[in-house]
């Protein structure tokens, strides 16, 4: 009995360590895609998911205003497919730009009341909202007059964090290990910022019109060739 239990618990063992190991390689296959190709395939990324996210608005859309109709829930979730699919690229843009924008300035709104010790009332609260969500109007157009930056920068600080994430999955760090070592957190903040900022670099040359251009341009013939007989 004694011996299988053993067995039992080393199989276990195997099968988590197993686990960790996929999970840290696929982290790391993703989280470097996404590092090096971002930008080029974000549109089609994006289009999935609003293909996705359409089908589902649309089939619940559909159930709400035709109950018992499979026919007209179709077609509902087929016009919402149809609506999101070609935009969401610059609504998910525009959602980034405003969602960081808005946070940021309520964030910051709400820490100097703090430090000033102002109370934060029910008038204060709709002030700091309007003022927040202004703000982050003008980020999402911001975001939409920028987006290629936009991309590359999200799609690199995303797979700079799988990648940390998946160092993290194969040596079995839990949270409250990094919680109770302030060295390691800035560690993992430091290497995550590092390698976003190699992200961005490499996406921006490959992805810049001077290498597009170059990209498109025919290859010269052969130069003997071209030589006149």
């Amino acid at each position: 009995m004694h011996n299988s239990v053993i067995a039992f618990t080393f199989s276990f063992d195997a099968l988590e360590t197993g686990f960790c190991a996929a999970g840290a390689a696929a982290f790391t296959a993703i989280g470097l895609f996404a590092l090096v190709f971002g930008y080029r395939y974000y549109r089609t990324i994006a289009a999935l998911q609003g293909m996705f996210i359409g089908a589902v608005l649309g089939a619940a859309g559909g159930m709400w205003l035709f109950p018992e109709q499979p026919m007209l829930i179709y077609l509902t979730a087929l016009l919402a497919i149809g609506v999101l699919t070609p935009i969401f690229y610059y609504l998910s843009i525009f959602l980034i730009g405003f969602g960081t924008t808005a946070t940021l300035v309520a964030g910051l709104i709400v820490l100097g009341m703090f430090l000033a010790d102002v109370d934060m009332t029910t008038a204060a609260g709709w002030t700091v909202g309007i003022i927040g969500g202004i703000c982050g109007l003008a980020g999402g157009i911001l975001a939409l007059n920028y987006h290629r930056m936009v991309v590359i920068v999200m799609t690199s600080l995303w797979g700079a964090s799988m990648g940390v994430n998946a160092a993290l999955i194969a040596s079995q760090v839990q949270p409250e290990q990094l919680a109770a070592s302030p060295w390691k957190l800035a560690m993992m903040i430091l290497v995550t910022v590092a390698l976003a900022i190699v992200g961005i670099v490499v996406q921006r040359k490959a992805t810049s019109p001077a290498a597009s251009s170059q990209n498109a341009r025919p290859r010269p013939a052969n130069a003997r060739a071209a030589q006149p007989q």
